[in-house]
């Protein structure tokens, strides 16, 4: 909560990324949720309907900004956004981010 406060994490287009880094947490964690549409304090004002959740030890800070740079590239295509938000399975959210992956 105290990292919301300092600054949201809805990233924009719809997106957010809530994260900690915690000593009590030996490997990063990750939640990947969709939503119909969250109020989340964006910072483009706008709900947000994909969620990335992560949970990080200190010492994988290279690569929980590995991870987020590849995320928010391929979060900027549009097509991406809007497939995921219509997938039924987890299985078909993975095999979307297989097909984008490496998306320029």
């Amino acid at each position: 909560m105290k990292r919301e406060n300092d600054l949201s994490t809805g990233i924009g287009n719809h997106i957010a990324i809530p994260h900690a880094f915690a000593e009590s947490v030996q490997k990063m964690h990750l939640l990947f949720a969709t939503h119909t549409g969250v109020e989340y304090d964006s910072l483009d004002g706008k709900p947000v309907n994909i969620i990335f959740m992560l949970a990080i030890p200190p010492a994988d800070k290279l690569i929980y900004v590995a991870f987020l740079t590849e995320v928010s590239k391929l979060m900027r295509i549009k097509e991406l956004r809007e497939a995921i938000m219509n997938a039924h399975s987890t299985k078909d959210v993975i095999m979307l981010f297989q097909k984008y992956e490496g998306a320029d």
